[in-house]
């Protein structure tokens, strides 16, 4: 019988994957030894529930900006080049329909999703 993992055993496990990843799908990506079209960049978080903006922790604040922001920005940025070079393949970008409204206590949140309808329609390549 194999023992469940512990809750930092499989934290620590998913943050080596997640590093791991990190350099090798650009250097695959970057020398043509992976090619990915479509792009699906579908990623989004937020803090636990919501809570007026000064009293959400700044690791979540981070964390929503990092992954709902900067995920999608440099997973863009490494496959952008490939797609134009071969002359094919398509980016989507998933937001929310809550980044097209305010609304109270997920502020960062709805304004992560204004940042990629923006960008999206922003960075619409021929």
């Amino acid at each position: 019988m194999i023992p469940k993992p512990s809750n930092n055993q499989e934290s620590g496990t998913k943050e080596l994957i997640a590093s791991l990843g990190a350099v090798i799908v650009p250097h695959m990506v970057s020398t043509g030894k992976m090619l990915i079209s479509p792009s699906v960049n579908n990623v989004g978080t937020s803090h636990q529930y919501p809570l007026e903006f000064d009293r959400v922790l700044k690791n979540e604040l981070q964390q929503t900006i990092s992954v709902n922001i900067e995920a999608t920005l440099m997973m863009t940025h490494m496959v952008l080049p490939g797609m134009k070079r071969r002359r094919r393949g398509i980016i989507v970008n998933m937001s929310s329909a809550a980044g097209l409204f305010p609304i109270p206590h997920v502020s960062v949140y709805v304004a992560s999703k204004a940042f990629l309808n923006n960008f999206n329609f922003g960075s619409r390549w021929p």
